[in-house]
């Protein structure tokens, strides 16, 4: 029964021995999991040919929002935030024939897409699995691939797309712009069969993707007369002022006389005009689009991508079989902009990004005795990602690099500071390069099965070594140059001004790389008991050893409070060097050695048939942290880098008066000195010593029933209690609770102290911000779910999945989210939780139609052998964060406070503008000293209405050949499946403004994207 158990999830003499698929009504055990079948895999219409999309037909499989999950996405594009059965999104393990295959970074991307032609199957273990599986409180996502055997076979393909069989974008075609441009080819072939009959064999496979796809981006953006100091026109902002001058700036505008005159002609002086500034306004476009957003364009992003695979099957002996794959892939994104990881809207100056994959593994798998199989695997797998300059900004990046000085020695390659615009609304410029990162996986693991009478024994372990070296802040993050239009009126022109101070500048010295190990050691055993005919009992215990993450320079530390003194910052940091002085490792924070995690379930064949069966399940699962994102932040303490900072200088009109200021052009010889040293106002971030791994108990009540030949019908009921989750963002030092009335006084007052009251009454005296992390989040799930699975049989495969369910949480679930609404009260965080979706529904199916062999050839060569396909996806919409923006609470900041419902008020507006979704008049300004009484999650987003489609031609040539022609319709409805609502209301909080009380952000309830228009896609294949 081992063996065959073995075989069931594709071990290395499935492709030679078997013949039949494996059993549909599982009568063995209490896990749940879902097969999705090679037909499945290579027949559906997969948006990109991406076998990830697939995971998301499965019960329970909530995907993140937007660009958290991209359906045609590989590479860096290959967001995979998807939430199994309410745990979080990043706390999934994908695998490739069992070898992880994850960017453990953020644990949202994947390292290889196989090649679907080269997928036998897989299985997604989404509740109760066996102590076989670690590493996930999520689910367990296994690739398995395929191998050759004693006949050659081969498939030689290529889809293609063009932009003229496409609908045109929703947001271009609302703003009268032109079809976004696609040119996509997507080409390869594989080739496999037996290199010794009987004994070795191999699959090899090559694929190829081209493709130029038009990004849409949208932004506001200065005119051509504004980027060169010439405000006579129509202005996309205030009517700049002479900040030199005394008197009145009329008749465009009254402007109070204290500020200053106008410029002549409202133009500055060529004489008075930055040549920095000038050089940065070269990165906007010219407008283009009527409105705020007066700029819309969908920019050629070209992506190029290659793999190789080889796989090798040896069988050495009767008793010993050998498996080796290897996969080589590489990824290839130009001119990246916007929307992706980094970088303006603008492709004026954009990154490219590449990214090379490799996973290799070699399994042994040997017959020790007749009811005794040992299996040893060796794995190795990762990533390089290396961003750099976009060709065409290079020259610009180099002018603006020349053009404006830096205080230390520039890091080679970077140009552009990140420059921080304020309220005016123009989006804030960044540029990502260079940054750089790297991954290695290595992993021993060994397992070994015993059938024993009635006992079915499983035992293992694993170790690993692991490493990712990355780079804390890109370009980006060196030199940061913070705008504000006091002085001027305008901050176009305040960027424009030769020598006026810049409003804030603070300055890195150099890029720290952080240079991240870790080692995981875990054991297992599991017995599976059949105690009668009809009733099997699965005990089983894991126990699993995620040490922390150490950095191998030792160039991080940690601010540990407890050993703040009271007086001197620096007190309560702890470096990695000297961390077992302070009773911790290298790693600074504490290893968890009670990963104990039993599971049990229990099968019974209710009726001895087979047919039907009540399965029983429950356990524990652990998953690692993201192992580099605290790393990250330790490493951006002190006393690694060294950061000047002129302060604030929103008043300062001339850079005599100001030492340690800057202008865009010219550096004071002060601001050099002006390091910013540890005091009071220092931010430092905090990790837990006792930061723990994430963990969820599990537990399910399935029945299953084979209703007709071959299709089984499974409910489900699925809960999980998810405990010790990342929360990250908390302030550690915040203001203390007494005091919150008193600020939230000073902040309805504008009064010009309220950054001194709150540094004054903080919790622990005379120290800064302190940034916590730290594991106490918790969730909670509860679902129906329904699986029909019909196998391919009479010419007819479907699959429908159904989930009713509820997840609430007081943590995001998504990766890389934080909010802590009160760091003295988590609860008011608990809510629905941010990848709740209450009703999902979505059904795939294959259908071959009659064949017309009895009307003749010629008739059935037209007529016969068609075949549709079919994805149909009804989603649920997911909690909307909608937050005040005012600090009412009177806490050290706004941060993720949140307003008050209006009662009667409707949430959701109806009107002729589709994208205004939220109603502003909804929601109100809290009371002074008070938090909104709207809970977290009580909000929801659009759902998903979305339908795959394709129609299938084959074709038998001498019956050993065969083509097929395929045109697939991805959203073949064109159905508008808006996202994105920006939910900060930015309520002005002062009371003596005449705005008092409303949202200040126009922009607030308006829906910012969608998942895109109907594509086409046209394929042939050819296969032997």
């Amino acid at each position: 029964m081992v063996i065959n158990l073995a075989l069931q999830i594709g071990e290395v003499t499935e492709t030679v021995t078997v013949t039949g698929e494996t059993p549909q009504l599982d009568t063995t055990g209490g896990k749940v999991s879902s097969l999705v079948s090679e037909k499945q895999v290579k027949e559906l219409p997969l948006n990109g040919r991406n076998y990830a999309a697939l995971v998301t037909t499965i019960p329970g499989v909530s995907p993140g929002e937007g660009g958290n999950f991209a359906v045609r996405g590989t590479g860096l594009d290959s967001h995979v935030d998807m939430s199994v059965n309410g745990n979080q999104s990043n706390g999934n393990l994908w695998t490739v024939d069992g070898v992880n295959n994850m960017d453990v970074g953020s644990n949202a991307t994947l390292l290889v897409f196989p090649s679907i032609d080269s997928i036998q199957e897989f299985r997604v273990e989404r509740n109760s699995f066996s102590a076989q599986f670690g590493q996930a409180q999520g689910a367990v996502i296994n690739l398995i691939t395929k191998g050759g055997g004693n006949q050659y076979h081969g498939t030689a393909f290529e889809f293609l797309r063009n932009d003229a069989l496409n609908s045109t974008d929703f947001f271009l075609n609302s703003a009268r712009q032109p079809k976004q441009k696609l040119r996509y080819n997507n080409f390869g072939f594989n080739f496999n069969g037996p290199i010794l009959k009987d004994r070795i064999f191999f699959f090899w496979s090559e694929e190829w993707r081209r493709e130029g796809r038009g990004t849409v981006l949208s932004a506001k953006v200065p005119n051509p007369q504004e980027r060169v100091g010439n405000f006579s026109g129509a202005l996309t902002a205030g009517r700049p002022r002479d900040p030199f001058l005394t008197g009145g700036c009329d008749p465009k505008g009254t402007v109070n006389g204290n500020f200053g005159a106008c410029f002549p002609n409202d133009t500055i002086p060529a004489n008075r005009l930055s040549p920095a500034g000038l050089a940065i306004m070269k990165i906007f476009p010219n407008p283009n689009n009527p409105g705020s957003t007066n700029w819309i364009s969908s920019a050629l992003e070209p992506v190029a991508t290659r793999q190789d695979s080889i796989r090798g099957d040896v069988i050495i002996n009767s008793k010993m079989n050998l498996m080796v794959r290897f996969i080589n892939e590489t990824w290839d994104r130009k001119n990246a902009s916007g929307n992706f990881w980094g970088d303006t809207p603008f492709p004026t100056l954009s990154s490219d990004w590449n990214q090379p994959s490799k996973s290799f593994a070699v399994k042994l798998s040997t017959t020790l005795t007749s009811s005794t199989v040992n299996e040893f695997q060796f794995s190795r797998s990762g990533n390089d990602i290396f961003v750099a300059t976009n060709q065409a900004g290079q020259a610009l990046n180099d002018e603006i690099a020349s053009k404006f000085p830096t205080v230390f020695p520039r890091v080679k390659g970077t140009g552009l500071p990140t420059v921080g615009w304020g309220t005016d609304g123009y989006p804030t410029l960044w540029h990502q390069a260079p940054w750089d990162n790297h991954q290695d996986l290595w992993v021993i693991k060994d397992d070994l099965s015993k059938v024993w009478g009635s006992h079915s024994f499983k035992a293992g372990g694993l170790f690993s070594h692991n490493i990712k070296n990355e780079l804390t802040t890109g370009a980006s993050g060196l030199s940061t140059v913070q705008s504000a239009n006091g002085r001027t009126g305008n901050l176009i022109s305040e960027l424009l001004l030769k020598d006026l101070p810049l409003t804030q500048y603070t300055e890195l010295d150099r890029q720290e790389k952080v240079l991240g190990r870790w080692h995981d050691f875990e054991f297992y055993g599991t017995d599976t008991w059949k105690f009668s005919p009809r009733l099997t009992v699965t005990m089983g215990m894991r126990w699993s050893r995620y040490s922390p993450t150490y950095s191998d320079n030792d160039r991080v530390s940690n601010y540990v409070l407890s050993r703040y003194d009271g007086k001197n910052p620096l007190s309560g940091l702890v470096t990695a060097d000297k961390a077992s002085a302070a009773g911790l490792p290298r790693s600074l924070v504490k290893p968890y050695n009670a990963g104990y995690q039993p599971r049990v379930g229990i099968a019974w064949d209710l009726f001895g048939d087979g047919k039907t069966a009540l399965r029983l399940g429950a356990g524990r699962f652990m998953s690692r942290s993201q192992v580099i994102e605290d790393l990250l932040r330790m490493a951006g303490n002190p006393p690694w880098t060294t950061t000047v900072d002129t302060g604030w200088q929103g008043d300062t009109l001339r850079l005599a008066d100001c030492p340690t200021c800057r202008s865009l052009d010219t550096i004071n010889p002060g601001l050099k000195n002006a390091v910013a040293g540890v005091g009071s106002n220092t931010a430092f971030s905090a990790v837990n010593p006792d930061f723990r791994p994430p963990e969820s108990w599990q537990w399910n009540a399935t029945i299953s029933r084979e209703v007709l030949k071959d299709t089984v019908v499974e409910a489900s009921y699925i809960g999980n209690q998810g405990t010790h989750i990342w929360r990250r963002g908390g302030s550690y030092n915040d203001v203390t609770p007494s005091a919150r009335l008193q600020i939230a006084q000073a902040v309805r007052a504008n009064a010009g102290n309220v950054g001194d009251l709150q540094n004054a009454n903080r919790i622990y005296k005379g120290l800064g911000p302190v940034t916590g992390s730290e594991s106490t989040g918790n969730s909670t799930y509860h679902a129906m779910q329904i699986w029909v699975n019909q196998r391919f049989s009479n010419r007819l495969a479907f699959q429908v999945a159904y989930t009713w369910s509820h997840a609430i949480s007081d943590v995001p679930l998504q990766s890389y989210t934080s909010a802590v609404t009160d760091p003295f009260n988590y609860s008011l965080d608990r809510g629905d939780s941010d990848l709740d979706r209450r009703q999902m529904f979505v059904a795939n199916g294959v259908y071959v139609l009659p064949s017309f062999k009895d009307k003749g050839a010629f008739v059935n060569h037209i007529l016969g052998d068609w075949q549709v396909n079919a994805i149909v996806s009804l989603v649920g919409g997911v909690p909307i964060n909608v937050t005040s923006g005012a600090n009412t609470a009177g806490l050290a900041g706004a941060g993720s406070q949140r307003p008050n419902l209006v009662s009667g008020v409707p949430i959701y507006l109806k009107t002729s503008n589709p994208l205004q979704y939220l109603n502003p008049a909804a929601f109100s300004l809290p009371g002074v000293g008070q938090f909104g009484t709207l809970g977290r999650g009580a909000i929801r987003g659009p759902g998903l209405a979305n339908v795959d489609f394709s129609v299938n031609k084959n074709w038998k040539v001498r019956e050993r050949f065969g083509i097929q022609f395929r045109a697939e319709m991805f959203n073949v409805f064109n159905h508008v499946n808006l996202t994105g609502v920006d939910g900060n209301l930015s309520l002005q909080q002062v009371a003596s403004d005449s705005n008092f009380g409303k949202p200040t952000n126009g922009q607030f309830g308006y829906l910012t994207g969608n998942r895109g228009p109907r594509e086409i896609q046209f394929g042939l294949k050819l296969s032997f």
